[in-house]
């Protein structure tokens, strides 16, 4: 299919940006059991800045088409390819390929959605929600899909519980805050730029507090369950928001990943701490499910056509949107 792809030309650990390039879409190769979908729409991720620089093991080669995210007419991209050894890996045993241990997602193991079409799986191909644009659709594979599983699989609340999102306006942050709140949880958004409150009260959040403040004194209590993707600038402030026996979902690490464990107030609270990347395919059609009977949808802070990709990254890059970026592919 004829068209422009955004693709990394070559690893480049110190400027991404740098090996950024839009090209003529290559050929679409199919393997064994693909179908190929045409692709209206993509998201960008911060993984696809760490293609850029070269980090994933299962980047084979450069070449390749970045895009984890994709959705196209009346359909949404599921993003994760399992190997399918049902008898020695535990997650295909399960049906859980976000559990595979030699998973690979579209734009790393094999060619991205930021071209005109795509070869995957026709199981990785789901009705979108039909309240959804393709652009709107395209947000929901790797933002809104990981924090589905951390708020409905990992942790669990109760509605009316307390939740805390650190990094509140970033894709995860805000996927999480609006989940949460259509969900009928008390969220809290927890940021560096108090000046954005209005922004995140629309999108759900009950309360916004700075990473400055208190949040026991802010909020007037202890929160039931963390969403945490920031890592160590807020690792401990996020242990002491707990109340005993709250959990902790950690699916990021953007200010390091080494924070001190504080293991006396794990054990003593008994803090549960849980892990969370994307999700299994039936977390990904209960999230369209629930996206649909929920009506929510994601928000978008930016978009741009295929052929204004570097800014669309440069934005990316350089922080401040509050919500998803999307790249319109026609």
């Amino acid at each position: 299919m004829s068209g422009l792809a955004v693709i990394a030309s070559r690893p480049s650990p110190d400027d991404p940006l740098a090996a950024l390039e839009i090209v003529d879409a290559p050929e679409v190769k199919p393997l064994d059991g693909d179908t190929v979908v045409p692709v209206v729409a993509a998201a960008l991720n911060h993984h696809d800045l760490w293609a850029l620089r070269g980090v994933g093991a299962a980047l084979e080669s450069f070449p390749c088409v970045l895009g984890n995210d994709g959705a196209g007419d009346g359909y949404v991209l599921y993003p994760v390819i399992g190997c399918d050894d049902t008898e020695n890996c535990y997650g295909c045993r399960v049906g859980d390929q976000s559990l595979c241990r030699r998973l690979t997602v579209i734009g790393e193991g094999r060619p991205g959605t930021m071209a005109p079409a795509v070869a995957l799986p026709a199981a990785n191909v789901v009705p979108s929600p039909v309240s959804l644009t393709p652009a709107e659709a395209a947000c929901l594979p790797a933002a809104y899909m990981t924090a589905f599983n951390m708020l409905f699989r990992a942790s669990q609340p109760e509605p009316g519980d307390t939740v805390m999102v650190t990094g509140a306006t970033g894709g995860l942050g805000v996927a999480a805050l609006q989940l949460g709140a259509a969900a009928g949880f008390r969220m809290v958004a927890q940021v560096r730029r108090p000046e954005v409150a209005s922004q995140l009260e629309e999108l759900g959040a009950d309360v916004v507090i700075s990473t400055e403040d208190n949040p026991k004194r802010v909020i007037g209590g202890e929160v039931d369950v963390v969403i945490e993707s920031v890592g160590e600038a807020t690792w401990s402030t996020s242990l002491r928001s707990l109340r005993s026996g709250g959990t902790v979902v950690v699916a990021g690490a953007t200010s390091g990943a080494n924070p001190p464990a504080d293991l006396q107030r794990v054990f003593w609270r008994q803090i549960r701490i849980a892990g969370a990347s994307l999700g299994s395919l039936d977390d990904f059609e209960a999230l369209v499910k629930f996206v649909d009977d929920r009506g929510v949808k994601p928000h978008i802070a930016a978009r741009y056509h295929v052929t204004e990709a570097h800014a669309a990254f440069e934005h990316l890059y350089r922080g401040g949107p509050i919500g998803k970026i999307v790249l319109e592919l026609t």
